[in-house]
């Protein structure tokens, strides 16, 4: 079972203000309960888990209006100061992480196994399983102590194997 906070049973704000800690550098308060694995804050609400930072809005500054979401000026996914907040939509968050920098286009094919396993025909997939494969078989080679073939190996690839 997971750790019980003094007020667990409290009000929601009783709840709230026990689970974050100030930062008194940056000024956000910072989420120190349960997390998403993106690193936003999370507390149950009448029976459902719910992100903190809308929580914190909520509680300190009212109603989030539909369409609307809550964007973080500090950058700080875990960070839950209601000052550190501004409304805004989908579109204005992705504008606001690009003109900060922090906006990465997605990678279309996330990982080699999705070449192996999605059988994608483009080119640059075709490439990247083939290069993948050669490197595979070149690691059973080593793994079955077919020393002999150590001079064949790239030298990146040797290094990520060796260390």
């Amino acid at each position: 079972m997971g750790k019980r906070w003094p007020n667990s049973n409290g009000t929601l704000k009783e709840r709230f203000d026990e689970k974050y800690c100030l930062d008194e550098v940056t000024g956000c308060w910072n989420w120190i309960a349960a997390k998403t694995h993106q690193g936003y804050g999370k507390i149950h609400v009448n029976g459902k888990t719910t992100g903190a930072h809308r929580v914190s809005y909520e509680l300190y500054v009212g109603q989030i209006p539909d369409g609307m979401i809550i964007c973080h000026k500090c950058d700080n996914t875990s960070c839950v100061n209601y000052s550190h907040f501004f409304l805004g939509t989908y579109s204005d968050n992705t504008q606001d992480a690009i003109k900060k920098g922090r906006w990465r286009k997605p990678d279309p094919h996330p990982s080699v196994a999705y070449y192996k396993h999605h059988a994608c025909r483009c080119n640059e997939c075709k490439a990247l399983y083939a290069e993948y494969t050669k490197n595979e078989r070149m690691v059973l080679m080593i793994n079955s102590k077919n020393l002999r073939n150590l001079t064949n190996i790239p030298g990146a690839v040797l290094r990520a194997i060796i260390g």
